[in-house]
């Protein structure tokens, strides 16, 4: 999944460059050799901030190590990767899965819903972009191979702002938002401070979704029949969730009737 922390790739880039860059040579060598598709989720850090709004033409110049690794890594699998999809999301918003880390959106809900103070910046521009939307966008770039996307909400707006509509909209007290400048909020990495994306593109290449169901069924088939090639018996993990019983359920159409599917749940106590 790659280090995610803009100011834990400034700290330790090192460890930064080879789980965010060199990982990626064996990895594409290996989507090579299958002949798959790599859908690579990049970021707004590969542009400065100073010059918005930012297309997939813009020139990309990160003011940290952070953006610095993806632009390495998007020249990377341009040229070494045969099918691939680059996806630039923007600031992501949503409801995160139990003991996932919060995101700015959840952050803010849970700190004026327990009636907390907020300092929030408001020299920052973002277009905040609801998950499933960055998801659904993915879903629908498959069949746009070899081009890359820049993935916004449609509204500029700034945290402090963004704090105040979330307010708004579940009945909270925004007189316990305060707004400051970024300077407010040492950090180690230097943050860009207006990404703002023209989305013209995205919503130009815009497809139907029946036809994007279709290439990930097929992509999905094909990815575990290629996984069914062994001299000893398949089986498979099944935790119950949606990944494993998808894949369990696939199995079950593409094994013969009379092959004994074998599948393993672990717990911990």
């Amino acid at each position: 999944a790659g280090m995610g922390s803009v100011d834990e790739a400034e700290k330790n880039q090192e460890y930064a460059k080879k789980i965010n860059l060199e990982i990626l040579s064996p990895l594409v060598k290996s989507v090579n050799e299958l002949n798959a598709l790599l859908v690579f989720i990049s970021s707004n850090a590969v542009y400065e901030g100073d010059n918005p709004p930012y297309s997939e033409k813009s020139e990309q110049k990160s003011v940290n190590y952070y953006g610095e690794l993806k632009i390495q890594a998007e020249k990377f699998i341009r040229e070494n990767a045969k099918q691939f999809i680059i996806i630039r999301p923007i600031l992501m918003y949503g409801w995160p899965q139990t003991g996932r880390r919060d995101n700015p959106f959840s952050w803010i809900v849970k700190k004026l819903g327990n009636n907390e103070p907020m300092k929030l910046v408001n020299d920052t521009i973002t277009m905040p972009l609801l998950d499933r939307d960055c998801a659904n966008v993915c879903w629908k770039s498959l069949s746009f191979v070899g081009e890359d996307f820049n993935v916004a909400g449609s509204e500029q707006i700034t945290f402090y702002d963004f704090g105040k509509v979330i307010a708004e909209e579940f009945g909270f007290d925004s007189k316990l938002l305060t707004p400051v400048g970024s300077d407010a909020f040492p950090t180690i990495a230097r943050r860009p401070r207006d990404t703002s994306y023209d989305i013209s593109k995205i919503e130009e290449k815009d497809i139907d979704e029946s036809k994007a169901c279709s290439i990930f069924k097929s992509l999905f088939f094909n990815a575990i029949t290629l996984r069914l090639r062994s001299d000893v018996p398949v089986g498979s993990c099944l935790s119950g969730g949606i990944d494993s019983s998808s894949i369990v359920s696939v199995l079950n159409k593409l094994c013969d009737k009379d092959v004994d599917l074998k599948t393993f749940s672990a717990c911990y106590k």
